[in-house]
């Protein structure tokens, strides 16, 4: 009963969210609450459920509120206004090389394995490059999302570090198996952002007859048409103070482990609004003008704890994962962990990361143990399953901050890039067994 009401309450979610028929928050906090109801659960229970899942999600929330307004204060300051033109002078026309450099940033910017490090480097950087360029800011976040799903293999990443917890392994021994095919993914991806530029490029041809000075005519359009109150704003003589300063910010972001990531940004924040705008009328307009996009996704985000909460601590998620295998043929069950690496994209849009490796990847594992399958070729399939198909879940947290950022819907970025994300995961997985990773 338990696995019946969640597929009810994911089919209902999915439908409602690609209908819009109301903000995602609303759906994350409703749906789990009536489903645990239905459930059995009592109300205490059920405020357990949340109060744990929201323990999970409160960090991002707040990291998005001070990260949204710290670089929305360094854009009206203009310091991206610098930072862009340079490089859009180096692209030129030539949407390829825009999307190469989105690709390059992004590989350099996950290093340290962190989604949300990598969209508050990437989005702000990029962005402004694209709408000058009328380029789909959905291409920007799937670029992004490619390269960040290979380098997320890192031994250092959270989805290597549980993966090599379950099977009781240590994650940098498990990464250095899969070298290889992080080299082959980090090609196909760099692949898939030519593909997407030529695509754009093709699609800027027929609605705007690119031309070759198209780029300088936007430019000269964008600086001609600024409103004399954003003028106002702008501080160009501050702008290596505002270029060090975010240097700096990102710099601890990715060394010092040991300061939260929100703790950051609210000092980064407070500098930045002290130096740049001196008065207290001008620092509150600055956090007014940047409230509403800051509140309305720390709201989603906090909303979705509400979901992981019920569906993980409910035990809604082992229900569903248990229906899912006994459905399965006998004679596929040799195969599970591919199965179910292959159908990741989809799975994971809706069951989130924890879920995925603690409640998912030991079924699987004991399981394809039976037919002579190892623990470690099993979780190496999953792990580069999930790796492609984290940037667009439902219920990762980090994923509405790279949305936010970009100024996407949820439905936007899902209906451009799952289909990308999907045939990259399968391709990587035929590369792995390929090369003797995943046993058949």
């Amino acid at each position: 009963m338990l696995a019946f009401i969640g597929f009810v309450m994911i089919f209902v979610m999915m439908i409602l969210l690609f209908k819009e028929k109301t903000v995602p928050a609303v759906l994350f906090v409703l749906l789990p609450v009536v489903a645990a109801l239905l459930a059995g659960f009592s109300i205490k229970e059920i405020a357990e459920f949340i109060n744990k899942g929201v323990a999970t999600t409160w960090k991002t929330a707040v990291l998005f509120i001070f990260s949204v307004t710290y670089f929305g204060t360094m854009s009206d300051a203009g310091m991206f206004d610098k930072i862009v033109k340079p490089l859009v002078n180096f692209a030129g026309s030539n949407v390829t090389a825009v999307f190469i450099i989105t690709a390059i940033i992004s590989v350099v910017a996950h290093l340290d394995g962190s989604g949300a490090t990598t969209f508050l480097i990437v989005i702000p950087a990029m962005l402004p490059i694209f709408k000058r360029l009328g380029l789909r800011i959905q291409s920007l976040m799937l670029v992004c999302c490619a390269c960040a799903g290979i380098m997320n293999l890192v031994p250092w990443g959270g989805s290597t570090l549980r993966a090599a917890t379950v099977i009781q392994m240590d994650p940098t021994d498990l990464w250095k198996m899969m070298i290889p095919t992080q080299i082959i993914g980090l090609i196909l991806a760099f692949g898939l952002t030519i593909i997407i530029a030529r695509l754009e490029e093709k699609r800027l041809q027929r609605i705007a007859n690119l031309s070759d000075n198209f780029v300088n005519v936007v430019n000269e359009g964008n600086e001609s048409t600024e409103a004399p109150e954003i003028v106002e704003l702008k501080r160009p003589d501050l702008f290596w103070f505002n270029f060090l300063l975010t240097a700096a910010v990102i710099t601890v972001l990715v060394i010092v482990k040991e300061v939260p990531s929100f703790v950051v940004f609210m000092v980064g924040l407070a500098i930045a609004l002290l130096v740049n705008y001196k008065t207290a009328k001008e620092q509150h307009d600055r956090i007014k003008a940047h409230a509403p996009s800051a509140m309305q996704m720390a709201i989603t985000l906090l909303s979705a704890g509400v979901l992981l909460g019920v569906m993980t601590h409910s035990g809604m998620i082992d229900s569903i994962a248990g229906s899912f295998i006994a459905i399965l043929p006998g004679s596929f069950l040799r195969y599970l962990h591919i199965i179910v690496a292959a159908l990741t994209v989809p799975i994971h849009t809706v069951v989130a990361t924890d879920p995925y490796y603690y409640a998912l990847l030991p079924i699987v594992i004991e399981v394809v143990g039976a037919y002579g399958v190892s623990p470690k070729a099993a979780a190496i399939a999953m792990l580069i399953g999930e790796n492609m198909s984290w940037s667009v879940s439902a219920v990762v947290p980090s994923v509405y901050l790279g949305i936010g950022l970009a100024g996407l819907s949820y439905k936007e970025h899902l209906a451009f890039s799952f289909k990308w994300m999907w045939g990259l995961s399968l391709i990587l997985i035929l590369v792995a067994m390929f090369l003797g990773l995943i046993i058949i």
